[in-house]
């Protein structure tokens, strides 16, 4: 009996001990910490420079050239002395017309136009003879002339691309020109039964022209400096040039300019009679811009 309860007893410690021992918890999952956000890209801080590069605009300018054409024999004419004519009566004040329009990439097309004209009386120093009509020494001539020029021009930005803040920047000028003479002179009238005698001519230069342009931006939205130069000639033939230097002064949309404009041309010398004349004076005009600053 003893040992029967011996036995009972080895047998049964085990598993209380077991029952009374702390039973083993699982560890939690271990779960993946969240990915760092991304970094957010850097932003360049906003510029204060209008984008002036490319906008549309309409303007108008008020030009006072000072100089007068002259009308010469070419190379076609059998006495080029006859033919000769310095025009009388300096130009008349000059109106003309800007236009701008964006192609994109800070680039822009620029399309301007302007008309002189002129007028004045002189006594023929010999006997002349314009555009097939004569006229005797001595008489009282009236002479006068119209001049008018159209411009396209595509106003490439060609240093620095981008411009963003850039103070200085080069451009180059791709351009077609018109130029549109029309020059008469009408001698006296000696017969009130037959009208004065009188001659007339058309004259028309269409050339490609090229050249640079520059931009200096001290002021961020409020002034900029303009040059220009274009030009084109072929020897014995017609040649145009053209140049302008303009402060401009903006006001909100309102841009104020002024400044000196040169212009330069001479017809086909080839032909029987050409006209020559360098037009250089002040100019200065206004313009409303439909462009967005950056």
């Amino acid at each position: 009996m003893k040992s029967l309860f011996l036995t009972g007893t080895l047998f049964l410690c085990p598993l209380i001990l077991a029952q009374d021992a702390p039973q083993a918890t699982p560890a939690p999952a271990q779960t993946a910490p969240p990915p760092p956000a991304a970094p957010k890209p850097a932003t360049k801080a906003p510029s204060g420079f209008e984008d002036f590069e490319s906008f549309w605009s309409v303007g108008v300018f008020y030009w006072r050239p000072d100089r007068k054409p002259v009308l010469r024999g070419g190379l076609a004419s059998t006495d080029p002395n006859s033919q000769g004519l310095d025009f009388p009566g300096k130009p008349r004040q000059t109106p003309g017309i800007l236009i701008t329009l964006p192609t994109g990439h800070s680039n822009r097309v620029e399309i301007s136009a302007f008309q002189t004209k002129g007028s004045g009386s002189l006594v023929a120093p010999i006997a002349q003879t314009y555009f097939g009509q004569g006229f005797n020494s001595g008489d009282r001539l009236t002479a006068s002339y119209n001049i008018r020029n159209i411009k396209a021009t595509w106003n490439y930005l060609s240093y620095p691309y981008p411009a963003l803040d850039a103070r200085f920047r080069v451009k180059t000028l791709w351009e077609v020109q018109y130029v549109g003479l029309s020059p008469v002179i009408t001698g006296p009238q000696v017969d009130l039964t037959v009208p004065a005698p009188q001659a007339s001519g058309k004259m028309t230069i269409i050339l490609p022209t090229l050249g640079l342009g520059v931009e200096l931006v001290p002021s961020p939205k409020h002034f900029r400096f303009e040059a220009r130069a274009t030009g084109m000639a072929f020897p014995g033939r017609a040649a145009l040039a053209d140049a302008e230097a303009n402060a401009v002064f903006r006001l909100g949309k309102l841009e104020v300019f002024g400044g000196g404009k040169f212009f330069y041309f001479r017809s086909s010398p080839k032909k029987e009679q050409f006209m020559r004349d360098r037009l250089f004076g002040p100019v200065a005009g206004v313009r409303w811009v439909f462009g967005k600053s950056r």
